[in-house]
């Protein structure tokens, strides 16, 4: 167990793990590299929560910002949903360069329910990071 420094920084949390051997003591490193104004705590790293999925959510006492850890989540839906995207475009290439219009059109539909599938779901109803994390459109698969 040894003691970090958690500060906030402008998107979250910073984790600072003082190297003591350098000859300063912790709190002159923090004087040297936390910016100046900004709140710190000295925690121990067991303190940390071992899950990082929502690091940029985590708060200076070590809770999950909830509005945050949604916006990490949706981030993470629209990025797998547009690796979808890519890969149907490419068949729906391949289907209208073969005359395979039914092919094609299901393929549209699927494509459409890709694109509302943000507006579709309510990350809100999540309260706790884990049930959030525990969430994951069947459209996009596993």
């Amino acid at each position: 167990m040894s003691e970090v420094v958690i500060f906030e920084t402008d998107v979250g949390v910073g984790v600072l793990v003082p190297v003591l051997s350098c000859g300063l003591s912790t709190e002159e490193i923090i004087e040297k590299d936390i910016p100046h104004g900004r709140k710190y705590r000295v925690v121990n790293d067991s303190d940390l929560p071992e899950d990082d999925v929502f690091r940029s959510a985590w708060t200076i006492d070590l809770t999950i910002d909830m509005d945050k850890a949604r916006e990490i989540w949706m981030k993470n839906i629209r990025d797998a949903r547009d690796e979808k995207l890519y890969d149907l475009d490419l068949a729906w290439m391949r289907a209208m360069e073969m005359g395979e219009v039914e092919m094609a059109k299901s393929i549209a539909l699927k494509k459409q329910k890709l694109r509302d599938l943000p507006t579709a779901i309510n990350l809100n109803k999540f309260k706790k990071p884990d049930d959030l994390k525990g969430y994951w459109p069947d459209i996009l698969g596993g």
